[in-house]
């Protein structure tokens, strides 16, 4: 599966109300379209607790389990592309997060 719709997959059952994650790519082509001059772009991590994360959501406790066992599921081989990780028992992941910076033509 492709890591932005396994990502969007799982903020859907966290949150119903999520309603998609743009791939870098699809941003960029987004500035191109408005005849934007990409100058530069900043990445980060955002780190996340998942127990916080389902609380921030008010998700209830089956999707929770759902989502526990997928990320889980994804340690190995970061099929999400969270960078989820195990740290002294708890479960936790990070965003990719960025600033763009761009003229406009």
């Amino acid at each position: 599966m492709e890591k932005v719709a396994s990502i969007m997959k799982l903020k859907k059952m966290r949150d119903p109300s999520h309603v998609r994650i743009y791939a870098l790519s699809e941003i960029q082509k987004m500035f191109v379209d408005i005849r934007a001059e990409i100058k530069d772009i900043s990445h980060w991590d955002i780190p996340q607790d998942f127990d916080e994360w389902m609380k921030r959501a008010g998700t209830d406790e089956t999707n929770t389990g759902v989502i526990r066992r997928l990320m889980m599921g994804s340690l190995a081989n970061d099929s999400s592309g969270l960078r989820i990780h195990l740290e002294n028992g708890r479960l936790g992941f990070a965003y990719d997060t960025i600033i763009l910076i761009a003229n406009v033509r």
